[in-house]
């Protein structure tokens, strides 16, 4: 029988793609036979002591078994044994992602339920992460999104905006004002597709519209960041055709497709609802989180994308239920960050793109379809969002 080595007692042991798990009950022992190979306990006995078992002929088991000074042989309350690390697309349980106190691997959910796995972790030496207990959806390993990386483009380039480095025009942290107000104006436009499109006429003239586009000038406007409030100005300024003229002339199409370009970048929805909670006082006042929730049902209801809002409805918050009615931002920013991620695990970003988006095209056609974008584009995001990225990603600092 090959030896297992026990890493609780020497953690290096181990190879490089394994990590030690450790075991725990209340102990181990005494050995798990009586003096003639019985059951413990079949005759009375508890089971055979370390102090007979040289008397009784058992020299190897003396030797190799009670080579520790305890009378009833080698008992622990913590043994451990080299595990695999789980790769990309393998099932897996969330770990503390708290590299500062780690690693620290969980017996127990956050919720109180028991892991259905406890032998899964991912190996973070190839940037790999656990989506976590973030259902209905199962934890898997996958990559470790970029920290300080943001997108704002339309829903199927995910390849514009970063955050951070400072080179070539990109943001340290969070969005500029100018760059929040622009994305802002896309989730104010958001609409249903299959409903009203920012080139119909109903969309600027029905009260629907009208309406759907107030409350979310009110959502904004309750939760922008104090920073940016004393130079802001609202209701957010968006292309409104209806200052053109008359409906579907030259000048009044231009001006609806400019809008719904903005329209259908729904990376920007997500960039001012992350923005919006991450930045907000850390007790909020009663209007915030009225809007915070507002804003939940609000994509619910008004999301352009249909898969996203449907998802969106039937599963986060039937799932996780809505934002907290608690006035601690923390607990909102917590809320959001599971939300999205848990939006992304089920379409088109953390397991890879929609099939139907991407056909198996070479580059060439590729290319000439969607233009020559980099390979990102391709295969969209694979990327799960850590809490504390996003925590640093999107809180504004000033000097």
């Amino acid at each position: 029988m090959p030896t297992v080595q026990d890493c609780y007692y020497d953690n290096t042991v181990c190879a490089e793609d394994e990590w030690c798990f450790v075991n725990t009950q209340e102990m181990w022992g005494p050995w798990a036979m009586g003096n003639s190979g019985e059951t413990p306990g079949a005759n009375g006995r508890a089971g055979l002591q370390c102090s007979e078992a040289e008397s009784t002929g058992m020299t190897w088991w003396y030797d190799n078994v009670c080579s520790r000074n305890s009378s009833w042989g080698p008992w622990d309350s913590m043994r451990g044994r080299c595990i695999k690390y789980k790769q990309a697309g393998e099932s897996c349980v969330e770990d503390f992602q708290g590299d500062l106190f780690g690693p620290m691997y969980p017996v127990r959910r956050s919720d109180g339920g028991l892991l259905s796995q406890s032998l899964a972790v991912c190996d973070k030496s190839k940037g790999l992460i656990c989506t976590g207990d973030n259902g209905p959806t199962p934890h898997t390993c996958v990559k470790r999104r970029p920290a300080n990386i943001c997108f704002l483009g339309p829903w199927w380039n995910s390849s514009w905006c970063k955050v951070g480095g400072g080179a070539g025009g990109e943001y340290t942290t969070g969005l500029p004002q100018a760059v929040l107000e622009e994305a802002a104006a896309s989730f104010i436009l958001q609409m249903p597709q299959e409903h009203l499109v920012a080139t119909d006429a109903d969309y600027w003239y029905s009260a629907e519209g009208n309406r759907t586009r107030e409350i979310a000038q009110n959502i904004v406007r309750e939760l922008w960041p104090a920073v940016y409030r004393p130079t802001t100005e609202f209701p957010i300024a968006y292309p409104d055709p209806r200052l053109t003229g008359p409906p579907y002339t030259a000048a009044w199409n231009e001006t609806a497709e400019q809008a719904e370009s903005i329209m259908i970048q729904t990376p920007k929805v997500w960039s001012t609802v992350h923005m919006l909670i991450a930045n907000l006082e850390p007790t909020l006042t009663a209007s915030q989180v009225q809007a915070s929730q507002a804003m939940a049902m609000f994509l619910a209801q008004n999301f352009i994308c249909p898969d996203c809002r449907g998802f969106w409805r039937a599963d986060v918050l039937n799932f996780i239920g809505m934002p907290p009615a608690t006035t601690e931002q923390a607990a909102h920013e917590h809320w959001w960050w599971l939300a999205h991620n848990m939006v992304s695990g089920h379409t088109a970003s953390t397991r890879g793109g929609y099939p139907w988006i991407f056909p198996e095209l070479s580059d060439a056609d590729f290319a000439a379809r969607f233009g020559p974008l980099n390979s990102q584009l391709r295969c969209q995001n694979p990327y799960w969002l850590a809490r504390e990225d996003a925590r640093l990603q999107w809180k504004i600092v000033t000097p």
